[in-house]
């Protein structure tokens, strides 16, 4: 059971490391807080103006975020079933120390493959090492993993979960993000526009999450 009821904030969807600086920062849409990694969007109650938050400079983009959107609130929504989430693994970027700082690896110098030889060829093969990173972490780091936020254990990339009523695969990560809101409610978009996507509206406003395209891969874009 949950003692307190979890606040949806758009800060939980945003990438502020990501090259497009759109996602970044949050940004207004109909007037009110939005933002989006790509994989999520949420469109929040605040008032954008009270908030000092402008419309995001993305020509074109825009007016597509913005039907998104409609989507989503036109769903058919139900309340969300409890959450059972997998367990959480070891992080294998910290090796579970919960400190990490990239080095270069000396296998490969960084490059991800490293030269084998036989006696007519040399030829390159994927770094075991480094699993073909080009790096690895340096141990007895001091900075915190930004993978696991310090606690050496997390979900990994290829770990997935269902909701009851959701007939595709989700990422934990992502579904964490929602998890334990006020009224959360969630939604199977019917949509080509939005192939394998669900919406959730809860007490701080609606948004969507991405399913899962494959298992071996991420989150879809």
């Amino acid at each position: 059971m949950n003692q307190q009821a979890r606040t949806v904030k758009v800060t939980d969807f945003i990438d502020p490391d990501d090259p497009r600086v759109w996602l970044t920062k949050p940004f207004a849409v109909f007037g009110k807080v939005a933002g989006t990694d790509g994989a999520t969007a949420f469109l929040s109650n605040r008032d954008a103006a009270e908030a000092g938050v402008d419309e995001p400079e993305i020509p074109g983009k825009l007016d597509k975020i913005e039907d998104y959107f409609r989507i989503a609130a036109e769903s058919e929504f139900f309340d969300a079933p409890e959450v059972i989430f997998p367990e959480v693994r070891s992080c294998t970027d910290c090796k579970g120390s919960g400190r990490y700082a990239e080095q270069v690896c000396p296998e490969c110098d960084g490059w991800g493959e490293a030269e084998a030889e036989t006696d007519q060829n040399t030829y390159t093969v994927h770094c075991k090492t480094c699993d073909g990173k080009g790096s690895i972490a340096e141990k007895g780091s001091e900075r915190e993993c930004p993978f696991c936020k310090g606690e050496g254990k997390r979900w990994h990339e290829d770990d997935r979960m269902q909701i009851d009523g959701v007939p595709f695969d989700l990422n934990p990560g992502l579904i964490s993000r929602i998890d334990g809101a006020k009224d959360l409610q969630i939604a199977v978009i019917k949509d080509d526009r939005l192939e394998r996507c669900i919406a959730f509206k809860c007490e701080d406003g609606i948004g969507l999450i991405m399913g899962m395209r494959d298992a071996q891969k991420g989150a879809a874009a």
